[in-house]
């Protein structure tokens, strides 16, 4: 019985030492961040405009929110553009640009980047023009392209009175971009954002333009109504002015 204890014993101390001389292996996560693909995405910029008359002091103040959303996608290899809206761009800052005034304002967490001017009231019977710029921004392997919009405010005597909304309709890419025409080498470029129309919104009374600052439409008190009878409640275009 020694016999086989000792014989036991030495089969142990083997398992035990044979265990001892393997190499420990600890499993780790390989890091992936430097293997994600960055992604270029197109932006969109499309503003709001508040107008607040103020008849006392002979101002107006005039709130322009920019509102940056994704537009699309670029491929860097081949450089295409696949477009698609998105969500909002929630990085970067917007430089404004109205009547020669500019500010800067840095885009929320809602893409959205505000900024107030105070003008003579005057300037509601002036050509008036809005630029809003967002200047792109890079946010971990993201890119975001920078976009513009540009376009003239048509206002017209109601802004004296009512407090107003002014809306933009949203371009179509080609308008944004502009088109090239390789047969005949010449470049368009790219439409006013109110191509699409605008909406100068009272609230009771809501006008519907298009360029170059043409009432076509305006609703009030729950009726639609041709522009051409917009003058009847104080409001007309460019070819009454």
């Amino acid at each position: 019985m020694s016999f086989f204890r000792w014989l036991n014993a030495i089969r142990g101390d083997g398992a035990r030492k044979s265990s001892a001389d393997r190499p420990t292996v600890h499993p780790i996560l390989e890091s992936l961040e430097e293997r994600i693909t960055p992604t270029d995405f197109g932006t969109y910029t499309n503003t709001t405009v508040q107008i607040v008359p103020n008849l006392f002091n002979l101002t107006v103040t005039e709130k322009v929110t920019a509102n940056v959303t994704v537009n699309g996608t670029f491929d860097p290899m081949t450089h295409a553009f696949t477009p698609g809206t998105g969500p909002a761009v929630s990085t970067g800052m917007v430089l404004f640009n109205l009547n020669n005034q500019q500010q800067l304002a840095n885009v929320n967490s809602n893409g959205q980047a505000t900024a107030s001017f105070t003008l003579p009231i005057l300037t509601l019977f002036t050509s008036q023009a809005l630029q809003a710029s967002y200047e792109g921004a890079t946010l971990g392997s993201d890119t975001f392209e920078s976009s513009q919009f540009l376009a003239p405010l048509y206002t017209n005597f109601d802004n004296l009175i009512f407090v107003a909304t002014l809306t933009f309709g949203t371009l179509t890419h080609q308008q944004q971009t502009g088109t090239f025409n390789p047969t005949t080498g010449v470049f368009v470029l790219p439409s006013f954002n109110t191509a699409q129309g605008e909406s100068n919104n009272m609230g009771v009374l809501n006008f519907h333009y298009d360029d170059p600052g043409t009432i076509t439409t305006f609703e009030a008190f729950g009726s639609t109504f041709p522009g051409s009878l917009a003058f009847k409640v104080g409001a007309y275009g460019p070819e009454f002015m």
